[in-house]
C-alpha cells in the first residue's frame, strides 16, 4: 500500500496528542500514516443497519458498535440547542432537554446511547459531555470553543466540501454563547444518568483505558462504522481513531423534525459540536473522510 500525506487537525487545543505518542516512542510516525491509509481503504469499517441514528459516542476506546457522534444520542440534542430549539423550554438544561429528546426517540423505537469511562466527581468520562462547558475561563468548553474559533469550524467543514451560509454560522455561535450566558450546561454525570433514566444501565457502556486517538475519521456512507475491536487488534492498544458517522447524525434528526430546512441546519450545528469536541480534547489528529460511493 502506498502512504500518502493526511492533513492534520490544526484547530485543536486538547491533550489528546499523536505526536507525543510518537515522542514517547509508543507509536511511529510512518505507523500513523499508515492507520490512515488503512482507514481510508476501509480495512476497519463494519457493516450495520443503516437506519441506525446516533447512539454511541466518537470515542476510540471500547468495542461498541453503533452509530458514532460525540457524546452518542447527546449530539442530537446539542444539535437542536445550537439551531431551532424544537424540544426546549425556556430555562431547561441540558439535563431537561435531553431527557426530553430521548424520550421522544424511545416512543419513536430508536436506540439512545452514549458511554462512561474512568472519571471523578460530576464527570461520566465522556469528554464531549464533561466538557460541555466551564465556569472556569481557563477550563476546556466546547461551546466556549464553538464562540471563540467559530470561524475556524466553518473554514474546516468548507475544506472537506460543507459549505456554510453566513446566517446560519452566525445563528450557531450566537446560540453557543445564549446557552453559555444561561448557565445550559449541565455535568456530564447528569446526562449519563438520564440517559440511563430513559434508556437502561446498558445504554452507557463503560470504555477503559487511555486515549490514544491519531485520527478522525468522518464517515458518510450509510451502514458503515468503524471496527474498533479490529483496530485494537491490529495495534495492540497503541492506536485509537475518533469516529464521526455523519449518516447516523442525520438520521436522529430526520426522526425528530419532518422539515428538510430544519434537517439541514441541525446537521451542520451537529457536526460544528462534534468538530469542537474533537479540538477540545486533542490536537494534531490526522483526517480521513469516507466520502458517498458515486
Amino acid at each position: 500500500m502506498k502512504t500518502q500525506t493526511w492533513s492534520t487537525l490544526e484547530i485543536g487545543e486538547g491533550s489528546i496528542n499523536p505526536d507525543e505518542l510518537i515522542a514517547q516512542g509508543i507509536i511511529t510516525a510512518s505507523e500513523v500514516l499508515e492507520f490512515c491509509d488503512r482507514l481510508q481503504a476501509n480495512e476497519f469499517v463494519v457493516e450495520i443497519d443503516p437506519s441506525t441514528i446516533a447512539d454511541s459516542c466518537v470515542d476510540g476506546r471500547g468495542f461498541e458498535v453503533g452509530g458514532n457522534a460525540a457524546g452518542g444520542t447527546f449530539t442530537l440534542v446539542i444539535a437542536d440547542a445550537l439551531t431551532t430549539q424544537t424540544y426546549w423550554e425556556p430555562y431547561d438544561t441540558a439535563l431537561d432537554h435531553a431527557r426530553r429528546m430521548y424520550g421522544r426517540l424511545q416512543s419513536l423505537g430508536k436506540r439512545v446511547g452514549g458511554h462512561t469511562g474512568p472519571a471523578e466527581g460530576a464527570n461520566s468520562g465522556c469528554g464531549a459531555q464533561d466538557k460541555l462547558d466551564a465556569t472556569d475561563g481557563n477550563a476546556p468548553s466546547i461551546l466556549h470553543y464553538i464562540v471563540r474559533r467559530g470561524d475556524d469550524i466553518r473554514e474546516f467543514l468548507a475544506d472537506i466540501g460543507i459549505r456554510v451560509d453566513a446566517g446560519l454560522h452566525t445563528a450557531i455561535t450566537t446560540n453557543a454563547q445564549k446557552l453559555r450566558n444561561e448557565g445550559y450546561a449541565t455535568s456530564g454525570k447528569d446526562i449519563e444518568n438520564v440517559t440511563k433514566e430513559v434508556a437502561g444501565a446498558n445504554a452507557t457502556p463503560f470504555l477503559p483505558g487511555e486515549h490514544r486517538e491519531t485520527v478522525l475519521d468522518l464517515e458518510t456512507r450509510p451502514g458503515k462504522t468503524m471496527d474498533r475491536r479490529k483496530i485494537y487488534e491490529t495495534y495492540q492498544g497503541r492506536m485509537q481513531a475518533f469516529h464521526v458517522d455523519v449518516w447516523a447524525i442525520r438520521n436522529g434528526i430526520t426522526a425528530l423534525t419532518s422539515s428538510a430546512t430544519e434537517q439541514q441546519m441541525q446537521l451542520i450545528a451537529a457536526l460544528y459540536y462534534n468538530v469542537a469536541t474533537a479540538c477540545v480534547l486533542a490536537k494534531n489528529v490526522r483526517l480521513v473522510v469516507h466520502e458517498k460511493q458515486r
